[in-house]
């Protein structure tokens, strides 16, 4: 099932490795807003309380869980050249939550991708897609976007009120699927890295002290599946190459023993 979404873009992430691009040091994303009587609140002062809790989750889900697939999201074909992603939940690399509602499939001979990636902005993962070459290997990846929808008309436009005098009047969290044909940085440097659980107790040996905070990733994209392409067709899918996982214990209990 394709899921078609036809709703304006209005945010992408796009880090360049600075904390700051993580909410992490932003003065902004620190402040909430204090009401008093009389106050005139605006738009301005009800933003910034979103802005403020959203940006404190993220740190949250950032330094606290990680990022990565937390459950499903698992990748099927049907042995021609289209690729499944089922229903799925998951941490983005700059702690937005991604959440795939519904089984979407990807036509990935076509390049294509899902919700329509928005080239705006200089984004260097956008653009025109590289064709694939035969029997080569790419990756299925998912990023997290904002989109607006709902669009209302303003009021006091009049009767002559067209498409261009409305507002959108909600934010909707979405995803978007694309095939890279090369992985992204932060997975490049993941695997030249130490394994975590060993660079901590090396610290502690050493007498080094705390722990260093992650630093902020490059790119905003998580691997869900390598995909061989052959003959126009997917000939084989290896979905525990670069498959990235964070822990859970949603499904975790226990009783007391008497």
């Amino acid at each position: 099932m394709t899921t078609a979404i036809n709703i304006e873009p209005v945010r992408r992430i796009t880090g360049v490795g600075d904390c700051r691009d993580c909410g992490a040091s932003d003065l902004v994303s620190l402040e909430r807003t204090r009401f008093f009587p009389r106050q005139l609140v605006g738009a301005d002062d009800l933003t910034q309380d979103q802005i403020y809790f959203r940006e404190k989750l993220r740190r949250h889900n950032r330094l606290l869980h990680g990022w990565g697939i937390v459950c499903g999201a698992g990748v099927t074909s049907d042995g021609d050249c289209t690729a499944t992603v089922a229903e799925g939940y998951i941490l983005g690399p700059y702690g937005d939550e991604i959440i795939i509602d519904q089984a979407t499939s990807i036509d990935v001979c076509k390049q294509d991708s899902v919700t329509s990636l928005d080239c705006s902005g200089g984004d260097p993962w956008c653009g025109d897609p590289p064709s694939v070459k035969d029997g080569s290997t790419v990756y299925l990846a998912v990023r997290y976007v904002e989109r607006t929808t709902r669009p209302v008309r303003v009021p006091g436009c009049g009767c002559g009120c067209d498409g261009g005098d409305c507002e959108y009047s909600r934010i909707r969290d979405a995803f978007e699927l694309k095939v890279l044909t090369e992985l992204p940085p932060s997975y490049s440097a993941q695997e030249s890295e130490l394994n975590s659980f060993e660079a901590v107790f090396r610290c502690v040996e050493a007498g080094r002290g705390r722990a260093q905070c992650p630093p902020c990733p490059a790119d905003p994209w998580v691997i869900l599946c390598d995909l061989t392409v052959s003959g126009g067709k997917i000939t084989d899918t290896n979905c525990d190459a670069h498959r990235r996982y964070v822990a859970s214990f949603a499904n975790f209990s226990f009783k007391c023993l008497e």
